[in-house]
């Protein structure tokens, strides 16, 4: 609850929205069913105000974009790379790579909250990892569009609730192009574990906090 109330920006945040359009497209996955859920119900909350649609052939220079990054086939690296390529075409006036917290991979030692940077093992020629791998190219490429002059930043995130909905939209809207984001996640319950275990993922949240949306 602590962390919501510092994510609460008393509406400044959605009302940067107002007759604006937010188009989702990427991977078809749970997460973007949810997001997209919580983004349409928001949106009938403040009448209207806003207008959420899908896919990327239509988008314009006043569209924000959310794509879409998480996987749960291998194969649907394909996809994303041909969504990312049609996003570098468009001009578009933001936009935000969606990935999650399976991109940090495998972490060992003392439980800690992990910065942006700090990324685990994944082992490139197994299957079981081929998702994270995936996952790390996708921001990869972004943080390239971002370079090239796409404006596209990285947000990972684990689950949608409140809090996260409404800083993926900060970012979306005022976040640093190539930057990446943690979303803030649900409280992790403590649990026993092995040394030579593989430590849960815990996020600092503190870069998203700094983002000054007026």
């Amino acid at each position: 609850m602590e962390q919501e109330r510092r994510l609460d920006t008393s509406g400044a945040v959605w009302e940067q929205l107002a007759g604006k359009r937010i188009i989702l497209a990427g991977i078809d996955s749970q997460q973007k069913q949810r997001f997209q859920q919580s983004l349409v119900d928001k949106c009938s909350q403040m009448g209207e105000a806003f207008a959420v649609s899908e896919g990327l052939e239509t988008a314009g220079e006043d569209d924000h974009v959310f794509l879409f990054s998480s996987m749960e086939r291998a194969e649907e690296l394909d996809l994303l790379l041909g969504q990312l390529k049609l996003l570098s075409q468009k001009r578009v006036a933001s936009a935000v790579l969606v990935s999650d917290n399976r991109v940090y991979g495998k972490l060992f030692g003392t439980a800690h909250r992990l910065t942006e940077q700090e990324l685990g093992y994944a082992c490139h020629t197994d299957a079981n990892d081929r998702i994270v791998t995936n996952m790390r190219l996708a921001e990869h490429l972004a943080y390239r569009m971002a370079g090239e002059g796409v404006p596209i930043r990285i947000v990972r995130m684990d689950a949608v609730q409140a809090g996260m909905l409404e800083a993926a939209v900060k970012v979306l809207l005022k976040g640093i192009s190539g930057e990446v984001y943690n979303l803030p996640a649900m409280a992790e319950a403590g649990t026993e574990r092995s040394p030579l275990s593989p430590i849960g993922v815990m996020t600092d949240t503190s870069k998203v906090e700094t983002i000054n949306i007026n």
